[in-house]
């Protein structure tokens, strides 16, 4: 067995603008379980950020086979939200498997979370023939839903 048969997924993570509201946000929308919501020794956090000033509080939630965590940076380094775009570097989303992109698109617009464009459909790859989405909450999170009904 080599090194690389150890690796396995811990976590995925996303820094936010407001904690509370995100959380609320994929509970409603998505049903995600919080696990843990609370402060970090900001010794530590500063030491692994590099951040003089660092400190946050950190929400992790278990969503469908896999846990991700939300970070609001507070105090003098507030958590800011950067417009990026899909096509630019280092742009991150969650694609989630969903029953009904449409209702899941009505739910998540009641909470804020708008779409980026319109639905398309997959044409090639493992995802052949799904329809999806992305939709972006007021922090910048984008998540890719992708499933049925309609047309």
């Amino acid at each position: 067995m080599n090194d690389i048969d150890e690796i396995s997924l811990n976590h995925f993570s996303f820094t936010v603008e407001d904690l509370d509201r995100t959380v609320s946000f994929f509970e409603q929308v998505f049903n995600f379980e919080i696990l843990s919501k609370g402060p970090r020794d900001k010794t530590m956090i500063r030491a692994v950020t590099g951040l003089d000033d660092a400190d946050i509080v950190v929400a992790f939630m278990k969503g469908p086979g896999f846990v991700i965590e939300f970070i609001e940076y507070v105090g003098q380094l507030r958590s800011r939200r950067m417009d990026m775009r899909p096509c630019d570097a280092s742009f991150a989303h969650l694609a989630l498997n969903v029953p009904d992109l449409e209702q899941v698109q009505n739910r998540a617009e009641q909470y804020g979370a708008l779409p980026l464009g319109t639905v398309g459909t997959v044409d090639t790859g493992p995802n052949k023939g799904k329809r999806l989405m992305y939709i972006q909450t007021w922090d910048g999170v984008t998540v890719e839903i992708m499933g049925g009904p309609s047309p």
